[in-house]
């Protein structure tokens, strides 16, 4: 009977060995073929040893590391217990068109979702935490043509949503800071402030009103700075295809557009 516990506990062990030697082996292709490793560390502060893959996505504490772009699913629904999506964990996968962010995340990096050409949609759960939404995050997603952040977003990184295809834009209602150049060569023709916000800062020329042809609507607050909005009102105010809305209550702005515009 000894003898049988005892031979049961070496297997039971080489099993183990020979799958902690199975995905370290996994890990380290994935770290040799995505990461320089020539100076001998790894890209992020963590050893080896708390990293895991699962499904060939790469994981290290709450953390999301890499996403390789050779995965081909068109739909990923990142784990309950991320928190921070790592910076260029998804660049260049040009499979992925819809990802699923769960609540726990509060930190989607810089060039997350860079250059995820096929990526349309993005989906936030109705008790998301996020924070911040960082430089280039879905920079050259041109297939992403609408986008809801949750209201808890206080960030939003630079360029953050440049070359991709949305058209119309809410801000969270808790933003404060929205970075430089957030919808470069985006073609958006309608911005809304939500009726509670106030950023702290608004970068320049994070939209762009250069199309002579297009008819721009903005929504701004009711008793809105409009100078603080726009580093140059005059400019804004003197185009003609620009219309200026202020309103309190944003789910009431179509309505006022419609009556606007045609007077």
């Amino acid at each position: 009977m000894k003898k049988m516990m005892f031979i049961l506990f070496i297997v039971t062990m080489l099993v183990s060995s020979v799958k902690v030697k199975a995905e370290s082996s996994e890990i380290t292709n994935l770290l040799e073929q995505f990461y320089d490793l020539n100076n001998g560390e790894l890209p992020f502060a963590m050893t080896e040893e708390e990293l895991r893959c699962v499904d060939g996505v790469l994981y290290g504490r709450d953390i999301l590391l890499l996403y390789p772009k050779t995965l081909t699913h068109s739909c990923f629904e990142i784990p309950n217990d991320i928190g921070y999506i790592w910076d260029f964990a998804f660049t260049d996968n040009e499979s992925l068109k819809k990802v699923v962010i769960p609540d726990s995340c509060k930190i989607l990096g810089a060039f997350a979702f860079w250059a995820c050409t096929n990526l349309a949609e993005v989906k936030f759960g109705a008790n998301s935490e996020l924070l911040i939404v960082d430089d280039f995050c879905f920079s050259e997603c041109y297939a992403l043509r609408q986008i809801q952040l949750p209201d808890s977003v206080y960030l939003i990184g630079e360029a953050a949503f440049s070359y991709t295809s949305l058209h119309q834009f809410t801000f969270p209602e808790k933003i404060v800071f929205i970075g430089d150049r957030t919808f470069w060569w985006t073609p958006l023709t309608e911005l809304t402030f939500h009726a509670e916000s106030y950023p702290q800062y608004i970068g320049s020329e994070y939209f762009s009103m250069g199309d002579d042809e297009a008819e721009y609507r903005i929504i701004l607050p009711f008793d809105a700075d409009i100078e603080h909005y726009f580093g140059n009102p005059e400019y804004v105010m003197q185009k003609k295809n620009v219309t200026i809305i202020f309103c309190e209550d944003p789910s009431y702005a179509s309505k006022i557009q419609i009556h606007f515009l045609n007077t």
